[in-house]
């Protein structure tokens, strides 16, 4: 049984609030979601003090930089971690931001989802791609290590390569590739999945640029290998999701979800003991493995791959055991 020292890292959701309406978001607050008040940093901090030291905690939103405390609260998750990285559409990056992210060692990733056009087209937003590699140049100018994620789907696939290319142009130290899964404002958008072939490729030029330019890359989606090999790729680093194994995510509210694209509240940190929480039965249960289809059940790979990722799986078809849709692509 894990306990409450295996936990390494959280995801910490700062606000609801964003300026981009991005059609394939998986907030889980953007469909049916108890959305509570936000919480103050000084409401964060018996929450924070209940959490034990971890490797790492990443705020997210909704967009972080929408809250001007947001430096106080890098403050105090410093006290529990070393590690603090920030997730922002880079749009409202300037030299003040950049530079406090450069004073307390803060490592950011930007996402690009596509070209000028086709990425305003995708985070609803005219002008998105400009800000966001402007943003990027303030991060540059102050020597902020960065990162550049892309959200792969039918509508960029064509452009995927010179995406992850720009990426590195840009400065990138890594790239994180995450495939389409629905949630959010992705469930009224499923048009955006990829099929196998097109999945293939974001695999493989993913691979390719890593490899061309000996960059560090990760899915950021659990990819099933039975159903698509990891073999014959040189740079990508394929990994198991380990939600609710060794991280959590906490929303705005500090309500404790297994991850970030599962609605499913387990628990809440301003009412609840940390070991409450992490002894959910739920959580035992993803630890346990009991959270998989039918077929991954013996499989020897099922304690690393758990059938995909399984919030994907519950959010459409409303079973933790259900197909991640990657299963069924065809």
């Amino acid at each position: 049984m894990k306990n409450k020292t295996d936990l390494s890292m959280i995801v910490l959701e700062y606000t609801y609030r964003c300026n981009s309406s991005c059609i394939f978001c998986y907030n889980c607050w953007k469909n049916d979601y108890d959305v509570v008040p936000e919480l103050s940093v000084d409401e964060w901090k018996p929450i924070i003090h209940k959490l034990p030291p971890v490797k790492r905690i990443t705020i997210s939103g909704g967009e972080p930089l929408m809250r001007d405390d947001l430096p106080d609260l890098i403050d105090l998750l410093k006290e529990r971690t070393k590690y603090v990285s920030v997730l922002t559409n880079g749009t409202l990056l300037d030299d003040r931001w950049a530079r406090m992210f450069k004073e307390k060692e803060v490592f950011v990733q930007v996402p690009l989802h596509g070209l000028e056009r086709n990425h305003d087209l995708l985070v609803g937003m005219t002008g998105g791609f400009r800000k966001a590699v402007k943003g990027i140049a303030y991060l540059n100018r102050n020597m902020v290590d960065f990162a550049v994620s892309v959200v792969g789907n039918k509508k960029n696939i064509g452009e995927i390569r010179k995406i992850f290319e720009l990426a590195v142009a840009l400065g990138a130290s890594e790239l994180l590739a995450i495939r389409f899964i629905p949630g959010g404002e992705g469930l009224r958008n499923l048009d955006l999945m990829m099929d196998a072939k097109e999945y293939e490729t974001f695999l493989s030029e993913f691979d390719r640029v890593l490899n061309r330019y000996r960059l560090f890359g990760a899915l950021g989606i659990p990819n099933i290998p039975c159903k698509f090999p990891e073999k014959g790729y040189k740079a990508l680093y394929f990994s198991g999701c380990t939600a609710g194994v060794d991280w959590l995510a906490l929303d705005p509210a500090g309500r404790v979800r297994v991850c970030n694209h599962s609605p499913t509240i387990i628990g809440d940190l301003r009412e609840q003991t940390f070991g409450k929480v992490w002894n959910h039965p739920l959580l035992r249960a993803f630890r346990k493995h009991k959270v998989v289809p039918e077929e991954c059940r013996g499989c020897d790979k099922v304690d690393t791959c758990l059938g995909g990722c399984r919030a994907a799986a519950q959010t459409l078809h409303g079973d933790w055991k259900a197909h991640d849709p990657l299963f069924d692509l065809r």
